[in-house]
């Protein structure tokens, strides 16, 4: 069985400078089903956004009562697998839509709406696909 990390740290980058204010995708496979993935930001002044196992956890949780067929439970199935990329313009419209739909039901992150906007108007965020995302554990 493979271990969610006790914390990660993401640092974004661009041309070897970190990239502030950004908003970081992140996605954990598991070994059946859909993987989860959640929108965690923004970006500090060295570019590093963290997230710990039991903010991971919450976001799972969170996502998985929404579609209980859908998912199989992260604390058993994670595979091991994360991906991690800047969340580009679009996918952060898509996200503001998500969450005036979903606010009343879910649980989200203090500032996460005005988070999103404010990496909305961000310039690097019209480069996402240019951004490097690297992971220190």
């Amino acid at each position: 069985m493979n271990e969610i990390p006790e914390r990660l740290i993401c640092q974004a980058t661009l041309n070897g400078k970190p990239v502030v204010g950004v908003m970081i995708h992140a996605g954990f496979g598991v070994i059946a089903k859909n993987a989860y993935h959640f929108i965690i930001g923004p970006t500090n002044h060295d570019g590093c956004v963290v997230i710990t196992k039991d903010e991971v956890l919450k976001y799972a949780d969170e996502q998985s009562k929404f579609g209980l067929m859908d998912y199989v439970n992260l604390r058993g199935g994670f595979s091991g697998e994360i991906s991690l990329k800047v969340v580009n313009p679009a996918e952060l419209v898509a996200a503001l839509a998500a969450y005036d739909t979903f606010r009343m039901y879910a649980w989200y992150k203090p500032r996460y709406k005005e988070n999103l906007e404010a990496a909305l108007q961000k310039p690097e965020t019209q480069s996402a696909s240019e951004i490097k995302i690297k992971c220190l554990i």
